[in-house]
């Protein structure tokens, strides 16, 4: 769980370092949908524990605590995003569980798509299409976590 957290920490650096100028969001959808938005410009911190993820303002106040067990993806939006429409489409991920194969529609070609184990180690790297199948077959059974640009989204592997 701490290489997931390192994971995310470090990615909402980079976002967060190349977002200086610009306002962007921290989008955190749950697993029931409900949303929760924060301004990049005000979050100072994120950390976790081993169920929770933490984000504390500038003047270290907390702003959002969340159970890691109930996200179900983190989207940066806003201008840093290398691809735009990217950030603004929502991606269909199907079937999740999945025992074999995972499909995405919604990708730009040539988007590079990366799947994660929890402990943050990259295990698959596959340049997409505008609908991309990835063969999950030789995954253990668990959860993975898929990333295509800006936005990062769990799958389980049945």
């Amino acid at each position: 769980m701490k290489r997931i957290a390192l994971f995310i920490s470090s990615l909402f650096l980079l976002v967060l370092t190349a977002n200086a100028k610009e306002e962007g969001t921290l989008r955190i959808v749950q697993l029931d949908n409900n949303e929760q938005r924060e301004v990049l410009s005000i979050i100072g911190k994120i950390t976790f524990s081993s169920e929770d993820m933490y984000l504390y303002s500038n003047d270290n106040q907390l702003l959002a605590q969340t159970s890691l067990k109930s996200i179900r993806k983190i989207v940066f939006e806003g201008e840093f995003s290398n691809n735009k429409e990217i950030a603004k489409n929502t991606l269909c991920i199907y079937p999740n569980p999945t025992q074999d194969v995972i499909v995405i529609d919604g990708l730009e070609k040539n988007e590079t798509t990366r799947i994660y184990n929890l402990q943050g180690i990259l295990l698959k790297t596959v340049q997409a299409s505008e609908k991309t199948l990835i063969d999950v077959s030789s995954l253990a059974k668990g959860t993975y976590l898929l990333q295509v640009g800006t936005q990062i989204v769990k799958f389980i592997k049945d």
